[in-house]
């Protein structure tokens, strides 16, 4: 069971407004009461917390979150989607952990939906190469459902479909990071799970 854990990413674009985290405890409440959620989940993030104007810039406020993050949580995963957004936020994270906490650990955790653009595969593929030495890289290859806009029959399809290997988009990656059934540390995943 996850006690002292977060998983976070870049789930949407905001509209420039920052939430106020000075108060340590105020701090706390609003992580802990907030029910964040990805994005998949269907969650309103606007409606799910207050939102106050500061006198922080985006970069400030960055840091002070990181701040937050590494002095409450034991494990710290990045969500990485390949995008230049989740690209941008590992990148200031890993800048903002040699600068401040050298000694801790992250996770990367990246899931391969096989149908996805050339170059973001590329882009994934260069970004672990260059930092696996530095975090506990995860490259999620498991057939989970994914909602589908392209067909009027199937409600979901499945990435990386053990049982239809003929029909994939594309090869397995084949790296030591890359996890998929055979190699499986993810004690929440269930096979072909919603």
């Amino acid at each position: 069971m996850l006690t002292n854990n977060i998983i976070f990413g870049i789930a949407a674009a905001g509209n420039g407004r920052r939430l106020d985290y000075r108060d340590r405890e105020k701090r706390k409440k609003q992580i802990y009461d907030a029910k964040i959620f990805s994005a998949w989940d269907g969650v309103d993030m606007n409606s799910t917390m207050i939102r106050q104007y500061t006198d922080q810039n985006v970069y400030e406020a960055f840091l002070d979150r990181m701040h937050f993050i590494f002095s409450e949580f034991d494990n710290i995963f990045v969500s990485f989607s390949g995008g230049k957004d989740s690209g941008l936020l590992l990148n200031m994270l890993l800048d903002f952990r040699r600068k401040y906490y050298p000694h801790r650990r992250i996770g990367v955790f990246h899931q391969d939906f096989e149908a996805q653009y050339t170059v973001t595969t590329e882009y994934v593929e260069r970004t672990f190469e260059r930092i696996k030495g530095r975090v506990e890289p995860y490259w999620v290859c498991l057939p989970m459902a994914t909602r589908t806009a392209l067909s009027s029959y199937e409600m979901y399809w499945y990435p990386w479909d053990d049982t239809r290997r003929d029909a994939w988009v594309r090869e397995m990656p084949q790296k030591e990071y890359v996890v998929n059934l055979e190699n499986n540390p993810i004690s929440t995943y269930r096979y072909r799970m919603h």
